[in-house]
C-alpha cells in the first residue's frame, strides 16, 4: 500500500461554503498477493475480542469465528495476482481503513462484517473508525473491475443516512468506543468515508468530478468530516 496523494480540500476553490472538513486520498496497491496476506493477518487477529466483558466475548467470538474462517478460506486464500469481485470490496474496505489509521491517525474499529453484519447485500456501512477529532466515521466501499464507482459509494452513503443505518450501528459501536464519542454521534456529529476502486490514470479528473458535479457529495457537506479515498490496483 502506497500513499500517492493526501490533501485537505479548499472548498472555496469549488465555489462551495461548508464547515465540513473534506479530504481526498489516493492509495496504490502494487502487490495484490502481499496485500491479501496483510488483510488475512488483520482479519485473523481477534485480539479485539479480549478487550470486551466476558458476556460480550462469548457473543462476538461466536459471531466472528465463522465469518473470519469464511472470509479467509473462501476468498482471501484464493487470491493470487488478480483482484476478483469477491475480494475487491474487502480490498477497498481494508485498505481505506488502514490508510486512515496510518495517514490520518484514525483509531480502528473491527470490520462491520465481523460484528455480525453482512458485508454484501447492502445491509449497512462496511467499516468504521474514530477520526482524529474523536467522532465516528462511517465508510462505504465499492469495487468494480471496469469502472471507478465513486458515485455508487456516495449515493449509498446518502441512502444509508436516510435509512438511519448510521444510528442503527450504535448497537455495536457502543461496545468499542468511549461513551463520550457515542454521545457526539447521538448529537449528530459524524464523519463519512466514500472508498472506491480506481480504474483510470486520470485520478485528478475523478476527484474533480466529485467535487464539482456530484449532488450526493454536496449533500454530505452538512456533516463534520468527509473522506474520498480512491484505491488504485
Amino acid at each position: 500500500m502506497k500513499l500517492v496523494k493526501l490533501e485537505k480540500v479548499n472548498l472555496s476553490e469549488y465555489n462551495k461554503t461548508s464547515d465540513c472538513d473534506v479530504y481526498i486520498m489516493h492509495v496504490k496497491i502494487d502487490d495484490i498477493r502481499k496485500r491479501a496476506d496483510e488483510i488475512t493477518n488483520t482479519i485473523r487477529d481477534d485480539s479485539w475480542i479480549e478487550k470486551l466483558t466476558p458476556d460480550l466475548k462469548l457473543a462476538y467470538r461466536a459471531r466472528a469465528r465463522k465469518t473470519i474462517n469464511k472470509i479467509i478460506n473462501n476468498i482471501l486464500v484464493k487470491v493470487k495476482d488478480v483482484v476478483t469481485e469477491d475480494f475487491g470490496e474487502y480490498l477497498v474496505s481494508m485498505t481505506a481503513k488502514d490508510a486512515l489509521r496510518e495517514y490520518k491517525e484514525h483509531k480502528d474499529i473491527p470490520l462491520a462484517e465481523l460484528l455480525g453484519k453482512k458485508l454484501s447485500g447492502n445491509s449497512g456501512f462496511d467499516f468504521h473508525s474514530i477520526t482524529h477529532s474523536n467522532i465516528i466515521s462511517f465508510g462505504e466501499a465499492k469495487y468494480s473491475r471496469h469502472e471507478t464507482p465513486y458515485q455508487d459509494a456516495l449515493s449509498q452513503i446518502c441512502d444509508f443516512i436516510n435509512d438511519e443505518k448510521d444510528y442503527a450501528d450504535i448497537l455495536h459501536l457502543r461496545n468499542f468506543v468511549p461513551d463520550e464519542i457515542i454521545k457526539r454521534l447521538e448529537a449528530g456529529e459524524r464523519a463519512f468515508v466514500a472508498a472506491f476502486s480506481i480504474n483510470t490514470k486520470r485520478t485528478k479528473l475523478i476527484f474533480n468530478n466529485i467535487l464539482n458535479r456530484s449532488k450526493d457529495f454536496n449533500n454530505l457537506l452538512s456533516h463534520k468530516e468527509l473522506y474520498l479515498i480512491g484505491i488504485e490496483v
